[in-house]
């Protein structure tokens, strides 16, 4: 021990003559909504005065006391296993922070002005910048920038120191910063929500080998890197846990016992000041504050009874009414230990010190059911998918999954499998399912099915149509349930029968609901050419009316040879009402048109 003895060292070296009492005896609970402690793996090793930091991945890295050795805490197999050794054995009393990302500064310890980084990927340590001055029983606080804010402290020949220094986590160097106005060691720290952070308690060194326990408490500003006094504390506190200390869901700071106190106190940034709070139900020091996941705070263990004695006993910190409670107690009596909040809401608590078994190896869990505040999920799976308009063309499996972690599905109204195997423009499904706790939650699908294809219609066909009427089909599309995707694709019926081959035509149309369904229908009529529609259709073409009626005695001619059978007659006159249209192209008519009805005389 250094000549001023640190606030945990004092602890120990009073629990060396304290009467030896046993823990409490081990007490097996029921699964109820009462707290209970319940023992986990063991250590494998002793460790006191050691650290415990809650990994990215819910595992938590010990390492520390008089070991140069780490191990990991596994929650899922509720064991310890080695991991890599630090570089430097860290001693007692130093501390490990986790950084922005994932890795863990580990920080002096007795004497050491060592630190290196933990990598939990690797499971392995590597060497960082060193300090500037040896540190154990100090702070080191994660500021919001990522940077680590480390203060006071002592070593093992200077006592308290009233230094600070800040580590740059991008560079992996400490660089100091203003110092505390009072040298300190053994005392607690905060980050505030406004990002500073404060200094409280600790012992102050009076001479050597002496100190006592301090009511001052500072603020230190990333801004400007310096430390000023804030409001005193209502009573000297030493021998706080060395950690963060539980900042509460309002903003204010717990300060909860000292050596050897029942009291506790409530530091308000906005006025810089401390209050009394509820009592402790019994006197602490050194106890660990673990701030809960429902806003209470656990207080376990330290330095108890009006003197030196190790406790097990638990008591819970209620911010709403300012009372602590009792609640179960732990499996063995510790001081010098570690509490660790892990990502379930459970508390870790490993190691420490007692006057029967000294360094522990034992850990125990903290268990209480938080009450349950959220309502069931609820999911719902539907098979096959609907398509892009969101509707179905064959029958429809509806699931539901529901759930509730806390405190598990009490009821579901509604939520069996449902196949969906009639069409419906909308059918709604629900389901509603209660959790354990009485809250309830409801969600509901709406399912569209449409097995039935749309209905193709051509209507107005009047079957024949002679070379000089217009062809003028309706095609119709209609679907009653949901509806027309896109309009009917029935090509073209609408056009003078003359663009259309002589003889039998056929139509084609095409339609698709917005179920995916189609249908595909056609339609036939034919074109006739005759003397008389043909003439018909020449005059329409032919601008000048001798010219027309010239065309037209020669199909007349054509026409009265037919009829006599005389089959060179008419090719004859056909021939002659051709030549004639060759002529008059471009003149009379255009020469498109002269050739449509040159191509028609070829078909009477």
């Amino acid at each position: 021990m250094f000549s001023t003895p640190s606030a945990r060292a004092l602890l120990a070296i009073f629990a060396s003559i304290a009467i030896l009492i046993g823990p409490a005896a081990w007490e097996v609970r029921a699964a109820t909504d009462e707290p209970t402690w319940s023992r986990t793996g063991d250590m494998l090793l002793q460790r006191r005065d050691h650290t415990a930091t809650l990994l990215a991945d819910g595992r938590v890295l010990v390492l520390g006391w008089i070991w140069p050795t780490a191990e990991l805490y596994d929650p899922a197999t509720r064991t310890f296993a080695r991991t890599g050794d630090p570089a430097h054995g860290h001693g007692p009393q130093a501390t490990a922070t986790r950084l922005i990302d994932g890795t863990v500064l580990v920080v002096g310890g007795q004497g050491a002005p060592t630190a290196e980084i933990y990598d939990p990927h690797t499971g392995s340590f590597r060497v960082t910048g060193e300090l500037n001055a040896p540190r154990s029983s100090h702070t080191a606080t994660l500021l919001p920038s990522g940077d680590v804010l480390v203060v006071g402290g002592g070593d093992f020949s200077q006592g308290a120191r009233a230094s600070a220094e800040v580590y740059s986590a991008r560079s992996g160097t400490f660089r100091t910063v203003g110092s505390l106005i009072l040298a300190r060691v053994g005392h607690g720290a905060a980050l505030l929500p406004d990002g500073r952070v404060l200094v409280v308690g600790g012992t102050e060194i009076t001479s050597p080998g002496f100190g006592r326990c301090t009511q001052s408490a500072e603020i230190y500003d990333p801004r400007t890197e310096l430390f000023t006094l804030t409001g005193a504390m209502n009573a000297g506190r030493c021998s706080l846990t060395w950690s963060d200390l539980p900042v509460l869901s309002n903003g204010k700071v717990l300060v909860a016992g000292g050596l050897i106190l029942d009291s506790a106190e409530l530091y308000d940034p906005a006025t810089g000041t401390f209050a009394f709070t509820g009592r402790m139900t019994t006197p602490r020091a050194a106890p660990t504050v673990t701030l809960l996941v429902d806003g209470r705070v656990l207080v376990a263990g330290g330095a108890s009874a009006g003197g030196p004695v190790t406790t097990n006993t638990a008591e819970i910190y209620d911010p709403s009414g300012g009372q602590f409670t009792a609640t179960a107690s732990m499996a063995v009596a510790r001081q010098q230990h570690t509490a660790t909040r892990l990502l379930d809401g459970s508390v870790l608590v490993t190691g420490g010190f007692n006057p029967t078994d000294t360094e522990v190896r034992s850990a125990e869990i903290f268990s209480m059911r938080v009450p349950d505040l959220t309502p069931p999920t609820i999911e719902a799976g539907i098979a096959p998918a609907a398509n892009a308009a969101g509707w179905h063309r064959t029958d429809v499996t509806v699931t539901w999954t529901v759930g509730d972690p806390e405190t598990g599905i009490a009821s579901a109204n509604g939520c069996a499998t449902t196949t969906v195997t009639t069409d419906s423009s909308g059918m709604t499904i629900a389901c509603t399912a209660t959790n354990g706790a009485g809250l309830s939650r409801s969600a509901a699908i709406t399912v569209r099915r449409d097995t039935v294809a749309p209905q193709v219609e051509f209507r107005g066909n009047a079957g024949t149509y002679q070379v000089d009427q217009d062809v003028n089909i309706a095609c119709v599309a209609t679907d009653d349930r949901s509806g027309l995707a896109t309009p009917a694709d029935c090509g073209r019926t609408a056009a003078p029968a003359y663009t259309f081959p002589p003889g039998l035509n056929v139509v084609s149309g095409q339609a698709t609901d917005k179920a995916d369904n189609s249908t595909t229908a056609s339609a036939s009529f034919s074109v006739r050419v005759t003397y008389a529609s043909l003439c018909a259709l020449t005059e329409r073409f032919v601008d000048n009316p001798g010219i027309a009626g010239s065309l037209c005695a020669k199909l007349e001619a054509a026409e009265a040879a037919d009829a006599r059978g005389n089959a060179a007659a008419r090719d004859s006159a056909l021939g002659a009402y051709r030549s004639e249209l060759e002529a008059q192209a471009g003149k009379a008519l255009s020469r498109d048109r002269a050739e449509i009805l040159a191509r028609l005389s070829t078909t009477p």
